[in-house]
């Protein structure tokens, strides 16, 4: 009977050993399978960042092609003070007069042309030009484009000496304003050439365009 309980107690023992050696390696099974579910979802978010990352790319190189393209005057002129401009227009100049001294705010002609609308109709004057750009030109080289019937050398050349060209931006940004409701586009660019036009014996042909300020 000893014998018996001895044997019963000694095969108890091995069992026992038995799943004392099978619950570490299930443990050790969970915590493998636990360790590549964690390496796998820290994967995932890498690549969605990458890809986004991506996208935003071209959008960015796009932002830079059109800044670059811009022309420096119209940027400098957005950044003018245009009321500044408005007091240098009627501020009488080395020059002798002002510039209301000769250009009206509407289409009517004094010594020059009327400027009711030119921050539109200078947007057409130079084919491929900006309207800002346009009207800087203007005002230091006014010989280079007429108004027809308008003769040379009447608007003084030397507003780049008597203006700074901070003053010179900000008269151009008050030109901008000087808006025509009614305004229509032209069928045609009206000068095609940066040429000086007329040849200082007051005759103009038709493509002659115009002098501001």
């Amino acid at each position: 009977m000893k014998s018996l309980g001895l044997l019963a107690v000694v095969m108890i023992l091995l069992v026992l050993a038995a799943c004392g050696r099978v619950l570490p390696k299930d443990t050790t099974l969970s915590g493998q399978t636990g360790t590549e579910t964690t390496s796998q979802a820290t994967h995932e978010p890498e690549e969605v960042d990458q890809t986004t990352v991506s996208e935003d790319a071209p959008a960015a190189a796009e932002d830079t092609d059109d800044a670059a393209a811009s022309d420096d005057i119209v940027q400098r002129v957005e950044l003018a003070d245009a009321s500044r401009g408005e007091t240098l227009y009627n501020q009488m100049t080395d020059t002798g007069f002002a510039c209301s001294n000769c250009h009206l705010l509407t289409d009517g002609r004094l010594v020059g042309p009327g400027l009711q609308g030119i921050a539109q109709q200078a947007a057409y004057r130079v084919e491929g030009q900006a309207a800002e750009r346009y009207l800087y030109n203007a005002i230091l080289h006014p010989n280079d484009h007429l108004v027809a019937d308008y003769p040379p050398d009447v608007m003084p050349r030397t507003y780049e000496q008597i203006f700074s060209e901070g003053e010179i931006l900000d008269l151009v940004a008050y030109l901008m304003t000087l808006r025509d409701p009614n305004f229509l586009p032209p069928e045609n660019i009206a000068v095609s050439s940066d040429e000086p036009a007329g040849d200082g014996d007051g005759e103009t042909t038709a493509n002659d365009e115009p002098a501001t300020d």
